[in-house]
């Protein structure tokens, strides 16, 4: 029997405005890319799940 269960997923969409000039546009997507951005994300993820102790035990991935 495995160890957890994924019982949810959530999704993040990341928009900009049309119209964004392509360098403005590489540049956000450069910093989504960034891996102390996904560190962040992850930590403030973290954060909101263990607020809870509902929530205690639960596992959380966050990947690209």
């Amino acid at each position: 029997m495995p160890e957890f269960v994924l019982i949810d997923e959530i999704h993040l969409s990341v928009l900009v405005p049309a119209g964004l000039p392509d360098d403005t546009a590489r540049a956000i997507a450069g910093a989504l890319a960034a891996e102390d951005f996904l560190a962040r994300l992850t930590a403030a993820v973290l954060a909101v799940v263990r607020a809870d102790p509902a929530r205690a035990g639960v596992r959380v991935t966050i990947t690209r």
